[in-house]
């Protein structure tokens, strides 16, 4: 096996008289999206349990509009990709989606762990960062 055999591999969407392919995203695309455009996905989370593909692109679609971008191997600008009817954004996603984790399930769980993580505060903070008061030191100085 070599690098190549993992690799994506595009999959052929119809679009009109022809077609476009679609790659699956790297978590560090899905986390890069996320990031970005965290106040769509918390509003779509916020919104619904499900993960329709129709759904997410009504609700968040610039955030939308990144992962088609990246879906499609960034050969279209965001403007062009944004600029398709619904329809169209609709199964590209879907194949996206498909393609990202074959396993709706898995999705589900993939995009819940991302936002878990997205809500911690960094492990390491930075020493020059201001250190709040646990409750029992809060206490005595209040006291005192």
């Amino acid at each position: 096996m070599s690098l190549s055999d993992l690799l994506p591999v595009p999959a052929a969407v119809p679009v009109g008289r022809g077609e476009v392919h679609v790659v699956g995203l790297s978590l560090e695309a899905i986390v890069s999206v996320f990031v970005a455009h965290r106040a769509d996905f918390e509003k779509f989370l916020d919104l619904n349990q499900s993960l329709d593909v129709t759904e997410v692109a009504a609700t968040a679609p610039r955030m939308v509009n990144e992962i088609l971008y990246v879906a499609l191997s960034k050969k279209f600008s965001v403007e062009e990709v944004s600029a398709l009817p619904l329809h169209l954004q609709a199964d590209i996603l879907a194949k996206c989606m498909e393609l990202t984790v074959p396993d709706p399930k898995k999705l589900q769980g993939l995009v819940s762990a991302v936002f878990k993580a997205l809500q911690k505060p960094p492990q390491n903070a930075s020493p020059t960062s201001p250190q709040l008061p646990s409750n029992e030191a809060s206490k005595s100085l209040s006291s005192d």
